[in-house]
């Protein structure tokens, strides 16, 4: 999958949580990325270069188990 389908994803999950607060928002948005997302999709957002993909791979390493 591209990092911009990628990013576009992470951001309609980010818009999807944003109205819970920034904490619950940020929770929401790591537990559905380690949830339902692969760890190719993963390392693909981590290797992303905007700032959307940096937070969003940010947040699902945040939640690793």
């Amino acid at each position: 999958m591209s990092a911009a389908t990628l990013q576009r994803m992470a951001e309609q999950i980010a818009a999807n949580v944003s109205g819970e607060g920034d904490e619950v928002a940020a929770l929401r948005m790591g537990k559905h990325l380690r949830d339902f997302w692969t760890p190719d999709m993963l390392a693909e957002l981590a290797d992303c270069e905007t700032i959307a993909c940096i937070n969003a791979a940010t947040l699902a390493g945040s939640f690793a188990s």
